[in-house]
């Protein structure tokens, strides 16, 4: 009977772990992603699209930085769809972000 008890009870633990995680999801304060080393996020040899940041602005509203292929792009998501906010070359994000790292 304590068996059942204790089965029954982390079960339980865990599905409200489970519900709070989903909650916080959809809330855009949880999110997911592989990490490799130092946190960065592992990206697949091949891969074409790659989510580099997002950032939640409030409820139904997000700015995305993306990677297609050798372009950045940065986009807004929000409650009637998306817009493309900016589009340059990856390789003048990476010029940037090497200057002000040295500076």
């Amino acid at each position: 009977m304590d068996l059942i008890q204790n089965v029954s009870a982390a079960g339980a633990v865990l599905l409200l772990l489970g519900a709070l995680l989903w909650w916080l999801r959809r809330q855009g304060i949880a999110h997911f992603r592989a990490a490799g080393p130092a946190g960065f996020a592992v990206r697949s040899r091949g891969r074409m699209l790659q989510l580099v940041d997002r950032r939640a602005l409030g409820a139904g509203h997000a700015v995305y930085l993306l990677r297609v292929a050798d372009r950045a792009l940065v986009v807004a998501a929000h409650g009637s769809g998306c817009t493309l906010l900016e589009s340059r070359p990856w390789a003048e994000l990476e010029t940037a972000a090497d200057q002000e790292a040295s500076s």
